[in-house]
C-alpha cells in the first residue's frame, strides 16, 4: 500500500535505523572478512570498495521508484537483518563452505565469492533502503540533505556503539543479532496494519532472534568449531580474534585464523640460541610478542638477570597463561620475567636499556605486524641497546632459492635495519634469523660453540654441530651479496614496502593474471603514469563537452567527492595501522568520524541555496577537499603519530567535504527524490572505485604520502565541472 503523505517522523526513524545497521553491519561483516583472509587489512579497504558498489546499486534500484511504500519499506528491513545473520555464519566458515585446503589461502574463484558474497547483498539492502527512505522524506517536505545528514547521524551512532560493544569483548554474533533485532522492530513498527500476514511474519522473527540472543556465545563458538574441530576457546579482543585449539597434546594458537605459534616446536630454540649467543654475557633481555611462550623458556636457559615480555594484546597473554602446557606456564612464572601489557614501540619510549631485544610478534604481512619491521622502529630498538646490545628477529624465507619478489621482501627490511645499525648478520633457513648490532657481531661458529657449551645449554635440535654449519654454510655470503645487489627502499612507516609487497602477492592469489617486478604491480609503473596524466586530461576535456549537461556533471562531482574521500579513508587507515597497531579494535571509531564529516557537511551545505554564490561554493568544497588530501599526506610524510583522535579529525573533514559536495550537487533539482538516490549512488561508485585503485595501485606502487598527494590532484581537476 503506498502513502502519498508519509510521517515526518517515521521517515527520520527509518533513516536513523538505516544508517545505524548498515554502519554495525558493515563492521561486523568487515572483521568477519579479515578472519577469513588471514588478517590481511586490504582485505578492509576492498570489502568497503564492496559494499559501496552494493550501496550503490540499491540506491540507483530505489531511485527509480515512484512514491513512498511503507510495506516495501517494511519488507527491506527485515531482509536486512536476516541476510546480515546469513553472511555472518556463511564468513565465519567460508573456507569449509568453498573446500579450500585447511591452513590455506581461499582459491582465487573462493576468494571473490567470499568477498562478494560476503557484502554485496547486505549492502545492496541498505542501499534501497536509504533510497526508499530519501523518497519518503521528500513526499513529507524534507530535502536529500536532510536526508543523508539523518542517515549518516544514525550511522555514527551505530559506529560508538558498535566501537563499545567490541572494546567490551561483545562477539560478532551477539552484535548481529541485535542488530537483527533492531530492524526486524523497525520492520514491524514500519509494516501497515492492514498487512496482517506480512506483521505476523516479521513478529515471529523478532521472537526468534530475541530468543537466540542470550544463547549468542555458544553460538558464536559453535560457528568457530566447523573450521577448527579441536576448539578450546575463540576470543575477540581490540586487536584480533585469537583462537586456541588441543589436539594430540599440542595446543596451537590461531590469530584472526592463520597459526601463530604451537606447543611443540622447535622455532623458539632456532631463534633465541644463535640471537643470544651473539652477546658475551645477555644479562638484561626483552621480549616483544609473548607467542606460546617458548621465546620466554628459551630465554631463560641462557641466564639473564631478567626479562621484560612486552604484549600488545592482553587477551592474547590471558590464553597463554590459561592454556600453555604446564612448562611454558612456568616459564612465565619466573621472578626474572616481568610481563607488560603495552604497544612494544610505545614501551620502547621509556624502556631501560638491554643487551637484547627479540621481535617475536610474527613476519611483516599486515600493517599491525609491519610495523615492528621498520626503519623508524629500528632505531628505537638501538636506542635502547647497550653498546654490544643485539637485535634479533625472524623472517619466513625459503632456505635455497630467492624469488625476485622475496629477495625484494628481505632487503627492505636489511636496509632498514642497516640505517640503524652498523652490522647485520643473516642466517638463512626455512625462516631467516636476523641478527642487528652497532658493534661488529661475531661471526666465527667457535665462539658460538663456545658459548653454548659455558652456559651448558641442551635443546632438541641446536647444538656447536648445528651452528657450526648455520654460520659456515655457503648461503651466508650468497644472501648478503644479494641483499646488497637488491635496490629496494628501505621499508619504513610512510612507505611501508614489505606491508604493500605482502599484500600484492596476497591480491595474486585472488587475481592470478597480476604479476609483480621490484617489488609492485608490473602494470603499476604504465598504469600510474596513465593515471597521474592522462585521468586529469581525460577529465577536464570531458568537462569542456559536457558543461551543459547539469545532470551528468552532478553525477561526475558526486563520483569524485566518493573517490577522494575513500582515498583519504584508505591512507588514514592504513597510516593509523602503522602507528598504532589497533585497526581491529579502532575501525569503528574511525568509520564513525568519517560518517560524522558526513552529517555535519551536508547540514551546512544545505543552507546554502542562493544560486549568485552556488558556483563559489562549489569551488571552495572541492578546493577544500584537496587540501585535506594534501593535508593527509603531509602527516604521513613528516612522520607525525596523530593517533585516533588526530585520525579521527583527519576523517572529520573529508567526510565533511564529501557530505556538502552531495548537499551541494543536490540543489535546484526538479525531482529531488530521484536526484539524490543517484547522487548517492555515484558517490558510492567513486567511493568504490576510490578504494580499489588507492589499495590496488596507487599505495603498492607510491607509499601512503604520494598516494594521497595524486588523488588531491585529480580532486583539483573537478573544479571544471563546477
Amino acid at each position: 500500500m503506498r502513502q502519498a503523505a508519509p510521517q515526518p517522523r517515521l521517515v527520520a526513524v527509518a533513516l536513523l535505523v538505516t544508517g545505524f545497521s548498515s554502519m554495525v553491519g558493515q563492521l561486523v561483516l568487515l572483521r568477519e572478512l579479515s578472519v577469513a583472509f588471514f588478517g590481511i587489512e586490504l582485505v578492509y579497504l576492498l570489502g568497503l570498495g564492496t559494499w559501496l558498489l552494493g550501496s550503490a546499486a540499491g540506491a540507483a534500484l530505489a531511485a527509480q521508484g515512484r512514491g513512498w511504500s511503507r510495506l516495501g519499506l517494511a519488507v527491506w528491513f527485515a531482509l536486512f537483518g536476516l541476510v546480515l545473520l546469513g553472511e555472518l555464519a556463511f564468513l565465519r566458515d567460508a573456507r569449509q563452505i568453498l573446500g579450500a585446503v585447511p591452513g590455506a589461502y581461499l582459491s582465487p574463484g573462493g576468494g571473490l565469492v567470499a568477498l562478494v558474497a560476503g557484502t554485496l547483498p547486505l549492502a545492496i539492502i541498505g542501499g534501497v533502503l536509504f533510497g526508499r527512505a530519501v523518497h519518503g522524506a521528500v513526499a513529507s517536505g524534507r530535502t536529500f540533505a536532510w536526508a543523508y545528514a539523518v542517515e549518516s547521524a544514525g550511522a555514527l551512532v551505530g559506529g560508538v556503539a558498535a566501537t563499545g560493544a567490541l572494546a567490551g569483548s561483545a562477539n560478532a554474533v551477539a552484535i548481529a543479532l541485535g542488530v537483527a533485532l533492531a530492524v526486524l522492530a523497525m520492520a514491524y513498527a514500519t509494516c501497515p496494519t492492514d498487512s496482517r500476514l506480512s506483521r505476523l511474519a516479521i513478529g515471529a522473527c523478532c521472537l526468534l532472534v530475541a530468543a537466540a540472543w542470550p544463547f549468542a556465545s555458544a553460538f558464536d563458538q559453535r560457528l568457530t568449531r566447523w573450521s577448527h574441530p579441536a576448539l578450546l576457546t575463540s576470543r575477540d579482543s581490540p586487536y584480533a580474534r585469537h583462537t586456541v585449539t588441543r589436539d594430540l597434546g599440542q595446543v596451537t594458537f590461531f590469530v584472526n585464523d592463520a597459526l601463530a605459534s604451537e606447543s611443540q616446536g622447535v622455532d623458539a630454540e632456532t631463534f633465541v640460541d644463535p640471537v643470544l649467543l651473539a652477546h658475551a654475557r645477555p644479562e638484561r633481555v626483552a621480549v616483544l610478542g609473548v607467542g606460546s611462550g617458548d621465546l620466554v623458556r628459551e630465554v631463560l636457559r641462557h641466564h639473564p638477570d631478567s626479562i621484560d615480555v612486552v604484549e600488545l594484546d592482553p587477551v592474547a597473554l590471558m590464553l597463554a597463561q590459561r592454556f600453555l602446557p604446564v612448562e611454558r606456564t612456568a616459564a612465565l612464572a619466573d621472578a626474572r620475567v616481568r610481563l607488560v601489557v603495552d604497544d612494544p614501540r610505545r614501551f620502547l619510549e621509556r624502556a631501560p636499556v638491554y643487551d637484547a631485544i627479540l621481535i617475536g610478534v610474527g613476519d611483516p604481512d599486515s600493517g599491525q605486524a609491519n610495523r615492528f619491521y621498520t626503519r623508524e622502529f629500528f632505531s628505537a630498538c638501538a636506542r635502547h641497546l647497550t653498546e654490544r646490545g643485539v637485535l634479533g628477529l625472524r623472517l619466513r624465507s625459503a632456505e635455497n632459492l630467492w624469488t625476485p619478489q622475496l629477495a625484494w621482501h628481505l632487503a627492505s627490511i636489511d636496509h632498514a635495519l642497516r640505517a640503524a645499525f652498523s652490522d647485520v648478520l643473516f642466517l638463512p633457513g626455512t625462516s631467516n634469523v636476523v641478527l642487528a648490532s652497532r658493534a661488529a657481531l661475531p661471526r666465527a661458529a667457535t665462539v658460538f660453540s663456545e658459548r653454548f657449551r659455558a652456559r651448558a645449554l641442551s635443546a632438541s635440535l641446536v647444538s656447536p654441530a648445528y651452528l657450526t654449519y648455520l654460520l659456515t654454510n655457503d648461503r651466508v655470503a650468497e644472501m648478503e651479496q644479494r641483499l646488497a645487489a637488491t635496490p629496494a627502499p628501505a621499508n619504513s612507516d610512510a612507505q611501508p614496502v614489505c606491508y604493500a609487497q605482502a599484500a600484492g602477492l596476497w591480491l595474486a592469489r585472488l587475481f592470478p593474471s597480476l604479476g609483480f617486478v621490484d617489488g609492485g604491480l608490473v602494470a603499476g609503473r604504465g598504469a600510474l603514469f596513465c593515471l597521474a596524466i592522462g585521468a586529469p586530461l581525460l577529465v577536464a576535456l570531458a568537462a569542456v563537452f559536457a558543461r551543459r549537461r547539469r545532470g551528468l556533471r552532478r553525477l561526475v562531482l558526486a563520483g569524485v567527492a566518493g573517490l577522494s574521500g575513500m582515498a583519504v579513508e584508505c591512507v588514514v587507515l592504513l597510516h593509523f595501522q602503522a602507528k598504532q597497531g589497533a585497526l581491529f579494535r579502532d575501525l569503528g571509531v574511525l568509520l564513525t568520524a568519517f560518517m560524522a564529516g558526513l552529517a555535519c557537511g551536508a547540514l551546512v551545505a544545505g543552507r546554502w541555496r542562493s544560486a549568485d554564490d552556488k558556483r563559489a561554493v562549489g569551488l571552495g568544497i572541492f578546493v577544500t577537499m584537496a587540501a585535506v588530501l594534501l593535508a593527509v599526506a603531509g602527516v604521513v610524510q613528516s612522520g607525525a603519530l596523530p593517533g585516533v583522535v588526530g585520525d579521527s579529525a583527519l576523517l572529520l573533514a573529508a567526510g565533511a567535504t564529501v557530505g556538502a559536495a552531495l548537499a551541494w550537487a543536490s540543489q535546484g533539482s526538479e525531482n529531488p527524490g530521484r536526484t539524490g538516490a543517484s547522487l548517492y549512488a555515484a558517490d558510492l561508485v567513486g567511493g568504490a572505485l576510490g578504494a580499489v585503485l588507492t589499495s590496488l595501485f596507487l599505495v603498492p606502487a607510491l607509499g601512503l604520502s604520494a598516494s594521497a598527494a595524486l588523488v588531491a590532484v585529480w580532486t583539483l581537476v573537478a573544479v571544471f565541472w563546477v
